[in-house]
């Protein structure tokens, strides 16, 4: 069962969404943080939400138009795979947050993805460098590659949603959902960035 504690009642574009959390058109401007540390599940600190009232937005899969969620029923289990879902009002669940982690040598501001309702961010498993390989979440650790995330601009659709690559800093794939699959529960992973593939553009939305 979903938990249901709030609805916000909200209204902004995506384009002031972003702004919000420091992402801008193109490639993000952003101070590189220094050598990132090897990634690892056993690396970095733990790092807590610095008083953040940040109400969160949903990650709504362009093809599907379905959210990502993330476990549910108080499942706060670390490497849980996280999955899409119909999208629903005031479901913590599905709501994430954009906290800036410097930039890297090429410009891009990168980002953890935090849930939440577990407090938790999405990453991919360093060690699994694959097509396919599914996107979990995990302890926020800093100087972990594989937990950061950076944004593409990839125009827009025929609503006005600007539409986005989610991409791994560590991998650089994009975050995916299965090709035209609108199956309830369906596990996100990572691919190859496809031009015109519609499982992997995203737009972010208010609750």
């Amino acid at each position: 069962m979903f938990r249901r504690p709030f609805r916000l009642m909200l209204a902004a574009t995506t384009s002031a969404m972003l702004m919000a959390v420091g992402v801008v058109s193109g490639n993000a401007a952003a101070t590189p943080p220094g050598e990132a540390q090897p990634s690892s599940r056993g690396t970095g600190e733990q790092q807590d939400i610095n008083g953040d009232q940040d109400p969160g937005r949903k990650l709504r899969n362009s093809g599907t138009g379905l959210c990502v969620t993330g476990p549910v029923d108080g499942d706060q289990i670390r490497g849980k795979v996280v999955f899409q879902y119909d999208c629903m009002p005031g479901v913590e669940e599905q709501l994430w947050r954009f906290e800036s982690q410097g930039g890297d040598s090429e410009g891009h501001g990168l980002y953890w993805i935090r849930n939440l309702y577990t407090d938790m961010c999405l990453m991919v498993p360093g060690d699994d460098n694959r097509n396919g390989a599914y996107v979990r979440q995990y302890d926020c650790l800093s100087g972990v590659k594989d937990e950061l995330w950076f944004f593409e601009f990839k125009g827009a659709d025929s609503e006005g949603h600007e539409l986005l690559w989610i991409r791994n800093s560590y991998t650089e794939r994009c975050l995916t959902v299965p090709s035209g699959e609108l199956l309830r529960g369906a596990k996100a992973f990572q691919y190859d960035c496809l031009a015109g593939s519609k499982e992997q553009l995203w737009f972010l939305a208010l609750d």
